[in-house]
């Protein structure tokens, strides 16, 4: 007979490609928790704190510093 688990069905997979550093990072975070890599991704997914990337280029500078020109009293 085989094993039976009290999961959830999953049928989405998720694929993702990593560098050797980051790889070796990944594997360093998941090695104190002994769980499988899926659970740790899906703890992780559910527990995240999502922060947005900003990218500062010259543009977006003079943008910031005209508008701030603009907004301060004389």
């Amino acid at each position: 007979m085989p094993k039976r688990y009290n999961t959830p069905h999953r049928s989405r997979v998720i694929k993702t490609r990593l560098t050797e550093e980051e790889y070796a990072d990944f594997a360093a975070r998941l090695s104190p928790y002994g769980m499988s890599q899926s659970e740790f991704i899906r703890q992780a997914i559910t527990r995240a704190t999502i922060r947005p990337i900003v990218t500062v280029s010259p543009v977006n500078d003079e943008l910031l510093a005209a508008v701030g020109k603009l907004t301060l009293p004389p």
